[in-house]
């Protein structure tokens, strides 16, 4: 059996809907759901968004979600995508995603952000009830 020690924790919290439609398609950050990490916070850390209240206003529509890796002033990768995706339109779920992100910090900074985007037509909302969170624990590395 394997250990993951844990030594911090970063967490970021949003309430309140937001929505997105498909006529834009593009990826939008999820407003206040952003961790940065700092110069000393380098390491392996699981990170998870969660989202406890996800749903479309028509049949057969969805949402994507991604955790996204930046470094400041540079682009961003790609850690990890889901899919919410319902057959009935205002039909309410919770949405979850985790990865493992090893984060090398630099001098100007490291960050993780939570991203989303309608799929398959019509327009997606989350986080009008409960709160929406991003959070990372682990173990940073002297």
């Amino acid at each position: 059996m394997s250990s993951f020690p844990v030594n911090e924790f970063l967490f970021a919290s949003r309430s309140g809907s937001l929505l997105t439609n498909s006529d834009t398609a593009n990826w939008a950050y999820i407003d206040e759901l952003t961790l940065v990490f700092d110069e000393t916070s380098g390491g392996l850390y699981l990170v998870t968004l969660t989202i406890p209240d996800t749903w479309n206003d028509n049949d057969m529509c969805g949402a994507e979600f991604r955790l996204v890796l930046g470094v400041s002033g540079g682009d961003a990768t790609e850690l990890a995508v889901g899919y919410y995706y319902s057959a009935l339109a205002g039909q309410r779920v919770p949405f979850s995603l985790a990865c493992l992100a090893e984060v090398f910090p630099t001098r100007g900074g490291v960050w993780v952000a939570a991203e989303w985007a309608a799929r398959e037509g019509g327009t997606a909302y989350i986080g009008a009830k409960g709160l929406s969170s991003l959070s990372a624990i682990g173990q940073p590395v002297p």
